[in-house]
C-alpha cells in the first residue's frame, strides 16, 4: 500500500529525520511504498508560522555569534504554499495512509495541515514525542485518527499490513484509535531491536537534507544512531514520562553492535557521501568500554570521517576519551551544563553533577585535542539574573569552544511543565511555537527583558575578556552597542584561521 510520511519541519531545520529514516526503511522492506513530504521545502502553513520561519529565527541565528557564518543554499525551493503542495502530493500520489511525526514545538503545524488534508479521508496516524505524551489531546484534533505511542517501527508495520488486508483493527500495540468519538488505547510492545532493523532509508532524503555548515565551512553530514534511550530523567525532558511509558523494561538505553554501525555507515556514505558523522544518540559513552574499543578501531579504519558526539560530564574519564581519540583527528564533543548554578541544576534541572566535574570532563576534553561545545538554557524556573552569570563562568572556566545557549520552554510531558504551571510561571494553553524566538516564563525575579538581553550577549559574556563586561551589558539592551560589540567578537572568534 502507499504511504506518505509527513515532517512538519516547523524551524525549517536542514536534517535528516532518523526516525522517519528507520520507519520508512521498515516499510519499503514489507514492500509498502512510501513518500516522504517534509514541509520545510515549501512557504509554511499559516501566516503566523511563516513569519516567525524566515524573520524571527532568521534574526536570532544572526545574534546568537555561536558559530561562524557560512552561505549555505537557500532553504525554501518552492513557491507554492504547503497547503496547495500537500493537495498535489495527496492527489498525485494517492496514499492509503499518512502519517506525521511531530514534536510539540511543531505541533501547530499539524493542526494545520491535517485541517488541509481531511477532507481526502485517509486514515491519518501522529507519532513522535508529542503523540507520545499528550496522545489523547493529539486524538481530540478533528481529522486525526489515530496516535503511535513509543517506538513506531513495528506498529506502524503492523498498521499498514492491517489496512492493506482490509482488516479494521484497532487492538495494535502502542496505537491508539479514535472511533465513533471513542478512544482505544493499547499497551506499548517491548522496546524494538535495534539490531533486526533494516538500515535507516537514505533514499527518501535529498542533498537540502544532509548539507550543513561546521567550523565555519559547508558540510554534508550523515546523522545516524549507534544507541537509543538515555537513562537519566532530567526534569526538561521527556525521559521521565518515556521511561514509564517503558515501565516493564530494566534497561532504556540498548545498543547496535559495532559491526552493524560500520555497516549501516559504510551503507550511507555510498548513498550520500557524507563529509562528518553527527550521532544522535543522547549519551554517547554510556556504552561499555569494550563495545566502545570495538567500534573505535573499525571506524578509525572502514570510515575515517571527522564526527560529532553528546554525551555527560560524568560519563567523561582519561580512558574513555583516550578510546574515542584514534577514532578521528577532527571530533567535537558537546555535554550539557544548562545551569552554573548547582541549587538550579540539582534542584529544578535533576542533574546531579558538581561544576568541578563539569570543568575535569571539559579539560580531559581539551587534553586530548578535542573541539567542545556545550548546551545551556536561560530562563530556568526560579533562576535569577545571578544564577545566570554562574552558567557564564562555569562556561568560561570550563573552557568551552563553543558555548551555545537556549530558552528553556516547559514541553509537555516534562516534570518541569506542571512546576511551572504550579507556580504561575507559565499559561497552559500556550501554544508550543515560540520557543526558539523568546522566554515564555513570567517570572518575578527575572524578568523577561532581562533574559532576551543576556540571551544574545551570552556568548560575549563566555568568551570576551572581562574588560568588555560593562559594553556587554549594555549591548543587552541597546542595539547600537550590540552590533559595536559583534563586529569586535565576530573579528576575534568568527573570522576563519
Amino acid at each position: 500500500m502507499k504511504i506518505l510520511l509527513i515532517h512538519p519541519n516547523n524551524y525549517s531545520q536542514r536534517y535528516v529525520s532518523v526516525g522517519i529514516a528507520s520507519i520508512s526503511a521498515v516499510l519499503k522492506k514489507s514492500g509498502h511504498i512510501v513518500k516522504y513530504f517534509d514541509t520545510s521545502r515549501y512557504k509554511n502553513s499559516t501566516e503566523a508560522l511563516n513569519t516567525f520561519t524566515l524573520k524571527d529565527q532568521q534574526k536570532k541565528m544572526e545574534e546568537v555569534l555561536q558559530f561562524i557564518p557560512v552561505e549555505l543554499p537557500p532553504i525554501i525551493s518552492a513557491g507554492e504554499s504547503v497547503h496547495d503542495s500537500l493537495h498535489s502530493a495527496v492527489r498525485s500520489f494517492q496514499p492509503e495512509l499518512i502519517g506525521f511525526t511531530a514534536t510539540s514545538s511543531d505541533f501547530l503545524q499539524v493542526i494545520s495541515i491535517v485541517n488541509t488534508i481531511k477532507e481526502y479521508h485517509i486514515p491519518i496516524i501522529v507519532g513522535g514525542a508529542h503523540a507520545t505524551v499528550a496522545p489523547i489531546e493529539t486524538l481530540s484534533i478533528d481529522g486525526i485518527d489515530m496516535v503511535c505511542v513509543g517506538e513506531g517501527e513495528e506498529a506502524i508495520l503492523e498498521l499498514a499490513n492491517s489496512i492493506e488486508s482490509g482488516q479494521k483493527r484497532t487492538d495494535i500495540k502502542n496505537i491508539y484509535f479514535k472511533s465513533e468519538e471513542q478512544i482505544v488505547t493499547n499497551n506499548v510492545r517491548p522496546y524494538t531491536s535495534l539490531e533486526k532493523l533494516p538500515f535507516p532509508d537514505l533514499d527518501i532524503f535529498d542533498d537540502f537534507h544532509h548539507i550543513g555548515a561546521y567550523q565555519g565551512n559547508q558540510v554534508k553530514y550523515g546523522r545516524f544512531e549507534t544507541a537509543r534511550g538515555c537513562p537519566y530523567k532530567c526534569s526538561y525532558c521527556i525521559n521521565s514520562s518515556l521511561h514509564s511509558l517503558y515501565k516493564l523494561e530494566k534497561r532504556h538505553v540498548r545498543f547496535k553492535s559495532p559491526d552493524r554501525i560500520i555497516a549501516e555507515l559504510k551503507s550511507g556514505l555510498d548513498k550520500i557521501g557524507f563529509d562528518i558523522v553527527r550521532f544522535v544518540d543522547e549519551t554517547f559513552t554510556a556504552s561499555s568500554i569494550k563495545r566502545l574499543s570495538e567500534f573505535v578501531d573499525l571506524y578509525r579504519c572502514e570510515i575515517n570521517k571527522p564526527m560529532i558526539i553528546a554525551t555527560r560530564p560524568e560519563r567523561v574519564s582519561r580512558e574513555i576519551m583516550s578510546i574515542i581519540r584514534k577514532a578521528h583527528p577532527n571530533i567535537q564533543i558537546t555535554m550539557g551544563i544548562e545551569s552554573g548554578s548547582e541549587t538550579i541544576r540539582k534542584n529544578i534541572c535533576n542533574r546531579h553533577m558538581s561544576n568541578r566535574t563539569i570543568i575535569e570532563a571539559y579539560r580531559i576534553c581539551h587534553e586530548y585535542g578535542f573541539h567542545t561545545a556545550s548546551f545551556n538554557m536561560v530562563g530556568l524556573p526560579d533562576e535569577t539574573r545571578n544564577d545566570f552569570f554562574k552558567t557564564i563562568e562555569l562556561n568560561r572556566e570550563a573552557k568551552v569552544h563553543q558555548p551555545m545557549l537556549s530558552y528553556f520552554y516547559p514541553f509537555p510531558g516534562t516534570k518541569l511543565r506542571e512546576y511551572c504551571i504550579n507556580k504561575n510561571y507559565f499559561d497552559e494553553g500556550h501554544h508550543e511555537i515560540d520557543y526558539a524566538v523568546s522566554s515564555v516564563l513570567k517570572m518575578p525575579k527575572f524578568p523577561k527583558v532581562e533574559i532576551e538581553g543576556l540571551k544574545r550577549t551570552f556568548v560575549m559574556y563566555v568568551k570576551m575578556d572581562r574588560t568588555f563586561f560593562p559594553e556587554i551589558q549594555k549591548a543587552e539592551q541597546n542595539d547600537n552597542t550590540f552590533k559595536s560589540l559583534t563586529r569586535v567578537y565576530n573579528s576575534k572568534f568568527l573570522s576563519k584561521k
